[in-house]
């Protein structure tokens, strides 16, 4: 009693009086979103894709009329003969119980055979039947010892099949459901059809009529029709069970159209969906909405409490994360109760604690908004609110640091650069520049790169950040190649290209990358050694006369069978570097850049090994590759070297 005066201490009748009408008013406010269709769609939709978990059950196997049916028999539609061959092997594997999802409504060819053949099945039967209007059209076949069960589905708005009437009146017939059927026969039912709100498999077990069936995401066991034809089953596999016949064809050139939407929004055979109603059924498992008497208590507790904890509690952040608490509570109760059968209205819930929490806001608005201006006031003494209010929006995207990540960087340049400026006036090189510039990016960014910076004519970009390229060595190897075919073209194009050529390095390796710079001023780049070492190959290819020059990282992401070989051209240290780097340049695939790959990379062998006369005979074989001078020029300098370790060491970038 004491706990509760202290609690209630600052509410006066009027306040209290207040709290409860609003309450009230929040219920009724809830009971109008329960009956406003659109809310209910999208809780529908919601719904949906919380289905799926319910597994599906061994005893149903489907016998489906699938494509390699069609190919192997004959185009749809067949002659009753083929199902009369299909159940003599049903005859000998002695199912459960068969349902045909087959319309046989009018006499064909060789009627009789199938007939006969349905005079010595030795288990229950039910064929398909059809509602039309108010008739029932039924297979010719059906009557005495074989039942039917009518195929019809009904779609919900947006197309989709969730509900199943067990049966249906139609004028002085209760005529069962197909599925339904299937099951009172598997259980050995002897219940009457019924077609009231209620129907009863039998004494313990008793259904509404209409019913929310669940969906398995899971595969039932299938078998072609064919191999039923053919006696390619073991028999074992049909013994016992529930076989479902029915078209699971793809291609619909026989004119089989027998599909339906799901609620996952997939085109599935009609069958299907048969057999995740029958398996509902074997696992008890059908939805149904909360019922009154336990949502709106429920919901009216809740809404008290929300209001309540907010009354009492004066801080935002608190209110909020309460908010969040009382939300994620509901959500996991209604998340709860899903797997046994209730759904819950998730939506109209959450619009309801939503309307709750707006409620409050402007709660405190109103009324307590002179305390509000005071301590606004209080605390812009303190701190400049512009000034706060950009660093509360804004401080993800200043925070300065970042994360360490492998990825692949490409610097490049324009070589003789120097000398072409001096040849032009500002405004030819400005314009130059850009055209040039302009293009290099559009390549770029066509494989996914970031661009970093432009540093007057270089250009720094990096694959891999700042989403994840799990093929970033490949595309970045892709645009080096192409940023030099590129400018290939520009030059037959264009004659301000014509003695340009350009230098590109890349290099993968751990990097750090994220906002660098001040709180002012910062950019989005990379950091590390090894963006440092793309920068350094990136300067070899002037030594090598190469366009395109990568580290040995780069290639282990790259798959041999590419369009792109590689050819190493040195293992080297670069300034300002102790460890050995083999470096390769990427070469597009055919016999002349193999063959030169080849020669090349066997008189490199012989160089490392100090077998230099070997080596300059080789290297002297090739026609016309700037790499093979540069080496043969190397092999003048070292030659008469007696402490030789294969490796070149660049004293200049």
């Amino acid at each position: 009693m004491n706990l509760f005066k202290r609690l209630f201490s600052d509410y006066n009748f009027t306040q209290s009086l207040r709290f409860y009408l609003f309450a009230l008013l929040l219920l009724a406010l809830f009971s109008l979103f329960l009956r406003i269709p659109y809310f209910s769609e999208i809780n529908t939709l919601f719904l949906d894709r919380l289905q799926g978990s319910i597994r599906p059950r061994d005893e149903i196997l489907i016998v489906g009329i699938d494509d390699k049916s069609l190919s192997e028999i004959g185009a749809w539609p067949w002659g009753r003969d083929v199902f009369a061959k299909a159940f003599d092997f049903l005859i000998e594997t002695k199912p459960k119980v068969v349902g045909v999802d087959v319309l046989f409504l009018e006499k064909r060819e060789k009627d009789e055979v199938f007939s006969e053949k349905l005079k010595n099945i030795n288990f229950p039967l039910v064929l398909a039947s059809k509602l039309v209007d108010e008739d029932v059209l039924k297979s010719i076949f059906a009557g005495g010892e074989i039942e039917s069960g009518y195929i019809n589905f009904e779609e919900d708005s947006d197309g989709k099949i969730r509900r199943i009437g067990s049966t249906r009146k139609v004028g002085d017939l209760c005529e069962p459901s197909f599925a339904f059927k299937i099951v009172k026969e598997y259980l050995s039912s002897r219940e009457q059809d019924k077609c009231g709100n209620l129907v009863r498999l039998d004494r313990s077990k008793v259904y509404k009529n209409d019913l929310k069936f669940n969906y398995t995401d899971l595969r039932f066991k299938t078998v072609s029709f064919s191999d039923l034809y053919n006696g390619k089953i073991e028999k074992g596999a049909l013994s016992g069970k529930i076989v479902l016949v029915g078209s699971t064809a793809v291609d619909l050139k026989s004119n089989l159209n027998d599909n339906f939407t799901d609620v996952f929004g997939r085109r599935i055979p009609g069958i299907e969906v048969h057999a995740n109603v029958v398996n509902s059924f074997l696992q008890g498992r059908f939805q149904e909405d909360l019922s009154p008497w336990v949502l709106y208590p429920l919901v009216l507790l809740f809404s008290f409490l929300l209001l309540f904890l907010f009354r009492r509690i004066k801080k935002d952040l608190l209110e909020f994360v309460i908010f969040l608490g009382l939300l994620l509570v509901v959500n996991l109760i209604g998340l709860f109760v899903f797997d046994f059968g209730v759904s819950f209205p998730f939506v109209q819930i959450n619009i309801l604690f939503a309307v709750v929490y707006v409620y409050f806001i402007a709660y405190k608005y109103l009324v307590e908004s002179r305390e509000k201006r005071f301590i606004q006031k209080a605390f812009a003494q303190y701190v400049n609110p512009p000034l706060l209010k950009k660093l509360v929006e804004h401080h993800e995207a200043l925070k300065l640091g970042g994360e360490q990540k492998v990825m692949t960087v490409l610097f490049s340049d324009i070589r003789g650069f120097t000398t072409l400026s001096e040849k032009m006036t500002p405004e030819e090189l400005i314009n130059l520049v850009n055209d040039y510039l302009d293009n290099m990016c559009e390549v770029i960014l066509s494989n996914n790169g970031t661009i970093d910076k432009f540093i007057g004519d270089a250009i720094m970009a990096f694959w891999n950040a700042p989403l994840d390229d799990f093929l970033h060595q490949m595309n970045a190897v892709k645009t080096a190649v192409r940023m030099d075919e590129k400018l290939k073209k520009l030059s037959t194009e264009d004659e301000r290209f014509s003695d340009l050529h350009i230098g590109v390095g890349l290099n993968t390796g751990t990097m750090v990358v994220g906002n660098v710079g001040s709180r002012r001023r910062f950019d989005y780049t990379v950091l590390g050694d090894n963006v440092n070492l793309g920068s350094r190959l990136e300067g070899l290819t002037k030594k090598y006369g190469v366009s395109v020059i990568v580290s040995e990282s780069v290639l282990e992401g790259i798959s041999a069978d590419g369009e792109v070989i590689f050819r190493m051209l040195d293992e080297v240290i670069v300034k300002g570097k102790s460890k050995p780097v083999k470096i390769y340049q990427p070469l597009l695939k055919n016999e002349e850049n193999e063959k030169l790959k080849k020669v090349f990379e066997e008189a490199f062998s012989y160089y490392q090994k100090g077998d230099f006369k070997k080596a300059e005979e080789l290297f002297g074989s090739v026609n016309s590759d700037p790499a093979s001078h540069k080496m043969i020029e190397r092999i003048s300098e070292i030659k008469d070297l007696k402490d030789w370790n294969g490796v070149w060491t660049w004293l200049e970038k």
